[in-house]
Formats: C-alpha cells, sequence, structure tokens
C-alpha cells in the first residue's frame, strides 16, 4: 500500500523541482515576486527568494520600482500579449 509522501518527502520534491527550474535558463534568470496585494499593503518575499540568496551569495539582487504602467491592468494585459507574440515568434524562427 502507497501512502501519500510525508512532509520531509514534499520538502525533497520542491528543492529537486527548483534546482530543476534554476539549471534550465541558458542565458539569464529572472526571479520576481509582488511586494505588494492587491490592497496596497505591502509584501515579504516568498521564502524562496532569501533561500536562493543564500545558495548563491555573489548574484546581485536588482531591486526595480514598481512601472507606473503595471498599475493599469489594460496595459498590463497589452504587454502580456506582446511578450507571448515575440516568444511565439521567436520559437517558430528557431523552428525553421
Amino acid at each position: 500500500m502507497t501512502l501519500a509522501p510525508d512532509q520531509m518527502e514534499l520538502s525533497y520534491q520542491e528543492q529537486f523541482y527548483l534546482y530543476q527550474t534554476l539549471t534550465k535558463a541558458t542565458d539569464h534568470l529572472v526571479l520576481s515576486y509582488a511586494r505588494q496585494n492587491a490592497s496596497q499593503e505591502a509584501m515579504r518575499p516568498a521564502y524562496l527568494m532569501k533561500r536562493i540568496q543564500k545558495l548563491l551569495p555573489k548574484v546581485p539582487v536588482l531591486l526595480k520600482e514598481e512601472e507606473s504602467y503595471l498599475r493599469r491592468e489594460e496595459l498590463l494585459f497589452d504587454v502580456l500579449v506582446k511578450g507571448l507574440s515575440s516568444w511565439e515568434n521567436e520559437s517558430e524562427e528557431k523552428q525553421h
């Protein structure tokens, strides 16, 4: 009989998936997190950010102030669509 994974096994799985994700980057790796929630209340970084900083202490951490267009949902959606379109075009070019 197989039991559900315990907390330790789940932790190891999480570490493994994190390692896989971090090592897939070829040129750049950008990690981001929200500094405010929808109510404009300050949020702390996910524990993962501090953990990565401990693992990679020499990697610079760049803090970028929130761009004004990110406050407007319709413009954010446009940015998302343009980004996805350029990614799709790059993928198609690589296939040819």
